[in-house]
């Protein structure tokens, strides 16, 4: 994960340029998703989770994507700060003034600032717990759990409907009607007793 003030691995300006004519080739249907994807191939992750299916430590976590234009310093190509709101002049969506507002909220965090800004292609893996998708959009329980799934190509570990064992779903089939059948007679014997002590009873 990169930090506030890390430098980044890649020289910043061109990059921008590069991911401002990818945006509008997808903007134009060129690509779409595939063309951003291809745009940002790669580049640095600032923020992605890390684990493994063979783990037992390790969770599935629904993330999305982010890929994103950042402004960074242009003599340590570090990660940077800016102030975007505010009434003051020195925030960003006041007079969209990138110096202004990285110099300020690079002051505010205490990370030496070159005076200059550029920008760095980057992408993030953030939580699914913020804009989420419409109902409509939702996932469902096959949309992971089958053999053809989200989930299809996770390596190792186990996952129901996706992952099983011919012979102990045989198995299991063959002890559902077995139990069925079982319990059935069980009620039956149950009700036969019972009605023949209790007519020993009352005779």
């Amino acid at each position: 994960m990169h930090r506030l003030g890390d430098p980044m691995p890649e020289p910043a300006a061109p990059d921008a340029e590069r991911v401002d004519a990818t945006a509008a080739g997808a903007d134009r249907g060129e690509g779409g998703l595939a063309a951003i994807e291809s745009g940002f191939a790669g580049t640095p992750w600032i923020a992605a989770y890390v684990g493994d299916a063979a783990d037992p430590g390790s969770r599935i976590a629904p993330v999305k994507v982010m890929h994103a234009v950042v402004p960074v310093d242009a003599g340590s190509r570090g990660l940077a700060a800016a102030k975007l709101s505010g009434r003051s002049g020195d925030a960003l969506w006041n007079r969209f003034n990138w110096k202004s507002a990285v110099e300020t909220g690079m002051e505010a965090a205490g990370v030496p600032f070159s005076g200059d800004v550029a920008f760095a292609r980057v992408r993030q893996m953030i939580p699914v717990n913020h804009m989420v998708a419409p109902a409509d959009q939702a996932l469902a329980c096959q949309s992971c759990h089958a053999s053809d799934g989200l989930l299809a190509s996770l390596p190792s570990g186990f996952v129901p409907r996706r992952d099983g064992f011919a012979l102990l779903d045989w198995a299991g089939l063959a002890i559902l009607p077995a139990t069925l059948a079982a319990s059935r007679l069980h009620a039956m014997a149950r009700i036969g007793f019972g009605t023949f002590y209790r007519g020993s009873r009352h005779g």
